[in-house]
């Protein structure tokens, strides 16, 4: 006689639970009927005409509001009934005290890779990966997140059986997979860019295995307390040339505001992009998204735990429970480390680190650092920066650390919108705090682009510049044929040809490739312009400034639109390159690439 696996549940609105029918014989091609009693309180997440394989007799329970309702599975002429009783989340309150705990927000098995890309053991399954990582006593809690492309419904619900099991032994797991939406859209060069990218999902009842944003939502968008993270924001890509960006202020809708909370600054220890992963939190934060830094091990096995990366997310939460996790993801008490080892605790006026402050100009700032374990000289931090709006720092205070170190100290602003903390240590890691949000309103999106006119570049000629290849390649047209200087800093002046109108200068990043034998692609990226100063003049070549900045999205260009100037000359100084920026010895010397210049008028 069938029974089912659970008989009653009591959990929290927001989580997902596992119900089977469960039999001696095989019943999994059998046409069982699950229903609610009430869908607003528990939804049932039916794989049986959802995807290949398919199968009926193991459903989730999504826990969609507070409340009872029965969950009933009818087969051959039999009713099987479960009693759910959905309560009210626990949430911690901002005075809580909190302790520290150790999170990976993207790791796989080795099940559904290719053989001759990543490490495989056989003997792997979702089950046998989370006891290695349990048993090892570091991390608190994981995801398991395969690659959905790769993933059935039957390896799906499995993973939420293995978290169910863990998690009676005290390690707290939360299910999900990566997919990549990869929208392919053409700029105004008629050059092909891949804006979006790889995302990891969790807490919630669906896998997406799609290329589009609406796509996305359509599977995922269920649970109340989904959590998404943008993985590696800014990759190297594979089916086109170049970085792949997410397209925030172009993308931004409802949902995202909702879902996504976490954005990867670090992945899978020292890889390229983890040069300039940060420059897309900030930028994520100015689009108002509410999301928080967190280091990955993006980990294909065949080990997993604490060996498997240096850097660690650290979560602060007053206890260690699946419920106390995500009250503290969707909230923002969650920060990322480098090295594993800078214990990060700091108050805005008072207010944790995810709080949203209101009615402000001044801002006192407690800060205090430690270590979980006594950190060799170079882990000691040196330079604390706090950043706003535009990934801008601020203030910088130098550091010369104790074991425990305490600062104070005021800022005011009238339009800072959001503020978090970059702690850097001798040895160039770093450690990213979550926000502290002012309560201003952020700037109107999707972006509106700028539709220019781009200059005639025949007539261009180079008046100076710094040390490098033929300088004619900053406007040769071939944006793949990039300038390359001598040094972290570069200036050149470019003659336009004649007087004319200009709104705009765009600096085009170089393109990189995991097949180019001469430049690594970790080479590559530490090469990309960072901080720059552009300068337009007419036949007196007397400069004015017109844009000062810094590059943060290096999956398409930086164009700097301005009031319309009359100019024959425009000049672009390169202040750093993304190596040089990040304080690290083997990148600091990192010389500048750029792949084109251009120029508009409105």
């Amino acid at each position: 006689m069938p029974k089912l696996s659970k008989t009653s549940i009591k959990t929290f609105c927001g989580n997902i639970v596992t119900l089977m029918l469960i039999s001696s014989k095989d019943i999994s091609k059998e046409d069982i009927i699950w229903t609610s009693s009430d869908e607003s309180i528990v939804y049932i997440r039916d794989f049986k005409q959802n995807g290949t394989p398919n199968f009926s007799e193991g459903v989730l329970l999504v826990m969609m509001g507070e409340g009872t309702a029965n969950v009933k599975a009818e087969f051959n002429g039999n009713e099987y009934t479960c009693l759910v009783e959905s309560r009210e989340m626990k949430k911690a309150s901002p005075l809580d005290n909190f302790n520290f705990y150790f999170g990976d927000f993207h790791t796989h098995t080795s099940q559904n890779h290719k053989k001759d890309e990543f490490p495989l053991r056989t003997d792997t399954t979702p089950l046998t990966v989370l006891k290695e990582i349990k048993d090892e006593a570091f991390f608190d809690c994981t995801t398991i997140s395969d690659h959905a492309c790769l993933v059935n419904n039957r390896e799906f619900f499995r993973v939420f059986l293995s978290a169910e099991e863990t998690e009676n032994e005290g390690f707290i797991v939360f299910p999900g997979t990566e997919c990549e939406v990869a929208e392919i859209e053409y700029d105004r060069h008629g050059i092909a860019h891949k804006n979006a990218g790889e995302i990891v999902t969790f807490n919630t009842h669906g896998y997406a295995s799609v290329d589009i944003w609406d796509k996305y939502y359509k599977e995922v968008y269920k649970n109340p307390c989904a959590i998404a993270s943008f993985a590696h924001p800014q990759i190297m890509g594979w089916s086109v040339k170049g970085i792949w960006n997410f397209s925030f202020d172009r993308k931004i809708r409802p949902e995202m505001r909702e879902m996504f909370r976490l954005i990867e600054v670090g992945n899978g220890g020292d890889r390229a992009q983890n040069l300039v992963h940060e420059r897309m939190y900030s930028k994520g934060l100015d689009c108002g998204l509410k999301l928080s830094p967190v280091s990955t091990s993006d980990w294909h096995g065949p080990k997993w735990g604490a060996s498997s990366l240096r850097g660690k997310t650290i979560i602060l939460s007053p206890q260690k429970s699946k419920e106390y996790f995500i009250d503290a993801i969707r909230n923002n008490r969650i920060y990322a480390c480098e090295n594993g080892n800078v214990k990060l605790r700091y108050t805005v006026n008072g207010f944790v680190e995810g709080s949203t402050l209101q009615d402000n100009t001044n801002y006192k700032f407690s800060v205090n650092i430690s270590h979980f374990n006594k950190p060799a000289e170079e882990e000691k931090i040196f330079l604390l920066e706090l950043v706003s709006d535009y990934g801008k720092t601020v203030k910088s205070i130098n550091i010369n650390q104790k074991e425990n170190t305490n600062i104070e100290f005021e800022y005011s602003s009238e339009t800072a919108r959001y503020f978090y903390l970059k702690l850097t240590a001798k040895n160039g890691d770093r450690t990213w705090s979550s926000p502290v949000w002012t309560g201003r309103e952020f700037d109107p999106v999707p972006h509106k682009i700028f539709e220019g006119i781009e200059l005639d570049k025949s007539k261009w000629s180079v008046v100076s510049c710094s040390k490098g290849n033929d300088p004619q390649k900053l406007f040769s047209g071939d944006y793949e044929d990039a300038w390359i200087g001598e040094d972290t800093k570069a200036e050149f002046v470019i003659d336009l040809g004649e007087l004319t109108d200009i709104s705009a200068i765009g600096i085009y990043p170089h393109t990189i490739s995991r097949f180019d034998e001469t430049l690594s692609v970790t080479e590559a990226t530490a090469r990309f312009v960072s901080d720059y100063e552009l300068y337009v003049a007419d036949e007196s070549m007397d400069f004015k400034l017109v844009s000062k900045d810094t590059v943060r999205c290096y999956g398409e260009e930086k164009l700097d639109e301005f009031e319309t100037q009359k100019a024959r000359f425009i000049k672009i100084k390169i202040l750093s390159t993304a190596g040089a920026s990040q304080h690290k010895e083997k990148y600091k010397n990192s010389p500048v690439m750029i792949g084109e210049i251009y120029a508009y008028k409105r």
